[in-house]
């Protein structure tokens, strides 16, 4: 019963934060760890990568079996959405609109519908009491993975790297692993990293209202995603 009683949302919150910025200090003594700064892929590395994962993995799997506490939100019914035929045909010539604009100024683009989806989530935030440790909790999960940057000896060499942080930096790998699909480089489709920044933070406002156990799996998820991107960044710094 006490453990009930202790294990609320917001203690599982302030424990993904606190395990972010863990990590993310400890990226580059993971990285020396693993040997993954060699210019060959020791042994280490892969079994470090599934390690992380199944860790993952086995909190989002334990969630419907721990006893959280239940929150506003969950007493809280959804409310159906509902379009009608006039919205509809707005939403589709706004999507048409943007498609072709992304696909003749892709990082301008990119990069304002990035803005717009960070005043969006800050606007909620502000808006709904609810939603701030949640949404506070998501961008420390997409960015303390790079707490590492603060004490490195070249931080002034980073500064360029440091504007474009919040919007690419927390989905640098996966960015780079499309673009190597689409057979472009990655800075000449660096647009990815934006569009999929700005996909997490949109698709995190969105999950955050069905409950803290569904926001705990999407928030397990982005502080990966953002660590792996911190590791690949790290290498490439280091290159």
């Amino acid at each position: 019963m006490r453990i009930a009683q202790r294990l609320t949302p917001t203690l599982l919150y302030w424990l993904l934060v606190c395990v972010a910025f863990g990590l993310g200090l400890a990226v580059p003594a993971i990285l020396q760890w693993t040997g993954m700064q060699q210019s060959r892929t020791p042994p280490l590395v892969p079994a470090t990568a599934i390690a992380f994962v199944i860790a993952g993995l086995a909190v989002c799997l334990s969630l419907p079996y721990l006893p959280i506490q239940q929150s506003e939100l969950d007493a809280e019914p959804s409310r159906p959405i509902r379009f009608d035929l006039r919205t509809s045909l707005l939403m589709t010539m706004v999507a048409a609109i943007i498609i072709a604009a992304l696909v003749k100024f892709t990082t301008v683009v990119s990069g304002v519908l990035f803005v717009s989806a960070l005043i969006y989530t800050i606007r909620v935030a502000v808006r709904d009491s609810r939603f701030r440790l949640p949404i506070g909790v998501l961008f420390g999960c997409m960015y303390l993975p790079y707490a590492w940057l603060v004490g490195h000896m070249e931080l002034g060499r980073l500064w360029i790297a440091l504007l474009w942080m919040p919007s690419a930096m927390p989905t640098l790998l996966p960015a780079g692993f499309i673009s190597h699909l689409l057979g472009q480089r990655m800075p000449e489709a660096f647009w990815l990293a934006i569009l999929l920044t700005t996909t997490e933070l949109l698709v995190g406002t969105w999950i955050i209202r069905l409950g803290p156990k569904c926001t705990i799996t999407f928030l397990v998820f982005v502080l990966l995603t953002a660590l792996f991107s911190s590791f690949a960044f790290r290498c490439a710094v280091l290159a």
